[in-house]
């Protein structure tokens, strides 16, 4: 095994021990794991969690497959999808598994394979994504279209647009003061089921930081993996919490030195003959590139940890391959274990390369740099 993914179990039950700290009174926790539990591995993630969480969202109807046989908790389904996707919930138990409608195509498509399914209405107040804003007639329309099919409605949920980025949250609650005049059409339409309706509409950055969004559910993403959505939700939940809140990474990308080269000064280095030694310089060739997830625009930029020491990336990130300097490292050796996310720690010092560090060394934000490592690289439970 040349690359592989560990997972803390112990950081995600901390991580959710400290959501649960914050939640209101009976608001449910439901678990985020789509797009492979952004990367940490969802068959992996659900066998640790199961029994911590209320519920699982996903995305796509085929990651039901995932994580069908590995609980009995609700799953709810956020995403698209079409009758090919449909048919895979036929064999399954409708009565623990949630879709999200968004218009009366995907209604009349229910309503040919799965009409037992039920459903939440997703509301747009200022995603500008998926559903319709309650001001608009096409809200209306769509409830009227609805009412043969009420009994079958869970509730609303909607989705904040700019939580994150923001220290100020003005358009959050912008976006909240829509959903209530949602929630009171819903109640005109359907006045004999408001006692029995749901709502939802925070992910990890509005749990934190507006506790009027976390509603009867809370959808926790990145930070259930101990991930912080940006740096300004950071700052505002040390101003609210200080110490009391607090988040462990769950994730550590590990490889092994597969080669080793020395080259005189003045060698060039990988494609394109974008680096040029200075001096005579030792190499360590990794085993992972761009197709396992470790971006190209970290090129000559990033750098990894061995021997609990930084080593610079040199170089262009290959499909497959990596070329660090390790001419500063003694003793580096074939077979030597690299880490390219996470920390290294000795009793005189400590390393570490973060999700964080490799997002701003990119371009990107730390949920593209877990969600891309590829899902073959195996994820082992620590």
């Amino acid at each position: 095994m040349l690359s592989w993914v560990e997972i803390d179990s112990d950081a995600l039950k901390f991580n959710i021990k400290n959501f649960r700290k914050i939640l209101k009174k009976n608001t449910k926790f439901y678990a985020v794991v789509k797009s492979n539990a952004y990367g940490h591995g969802i068959k992996e993630v659900v066998k640790i969690i199961d029994d911590y969480v209320d519920g699982f969202a996903i995305n796509h109807i085929l990651e039901v497959n995932e994580i069908y046989e590995r609980t009995n908790k609700p799953i709810l389904v956020m995403g698209g999808y079409d009758k090919n996707d449909l048919v895979h919930l036929l064999d399954k138990d409708l009565n623990r598994i949630f879709l999200v409608v968004s218009n009366k195509e995907q209604i009349k498509l229910i309503r040919e394979i799965v009409p037992d399914v039920h459903f939440y209405i997703k509301v747009d107040t200022g995603m500008s994504r998926l559903g319709y804003r309650p001001d608009s007639n096409y809200f209306l329309q769509f409830l009227e279209y609805l009412k043969p099919y009420k009994n079958q409605i869970l509730g609303l949920m909607t989705h904040f647009a700019n939580v994150e980025d923001v220290t100020e949250q003005s358009y959050a609650y912008d976006q909240l003061a829509l959903f209530e005049e949602a929630k009171k059409i819903l109640f005109r339409y359907f006045p004999d089921k408001k006692q029995l309706f749901q709502f939802h509409t925070a992910a990890s950055a509005a749990t934190m930081l507006i506790p009027e969004s976390q509603q009867n559910l809370v959808r926790i993403g990145i930070s259930l993996y101990g991930l912080w959505p940006s740096l300004p939700t950071k700052l505002s939940a040390y101003n609210i919490y200080k110490n009391k809140f607090q988040l462990k990474p769950v994730l550590t990308w590990k490889t092994k030195v597969v080669h080793i080269n020395e080259v005189p000064a003045n060698t060039k280095v990988g494609y394109g003959c974008s680096y040029q030694t200075s001096t005579k310089t030792k190499i360590a060739v990794l085993p992972v590139g761009y197709n396992e997830g470790y971006d190209r625009s970290l090129s000559n930029r990033s750098y990894v940890i061995i021997k609990n020491k930084r080593a610079m990336l040199i170089g262009r990130v290959c499909m497959n391959m990596i070329m660090v300097d390790v001419t500063h490292i003694p003793d580096v050796k074939i077979g030597d274990e690299v880490i390219l996310i996470g920390k290294s720690e000795t009793n005189q010092t400590v390393e570490e390369i973060s999700a964080d560090t490799l997002a701003d060394l990119s371009g990107t934000i730390n949920y593209e740099i877990v969600t891309r490592i590829h899902p073959y690289i195996p994820r082992i439970i620590k």
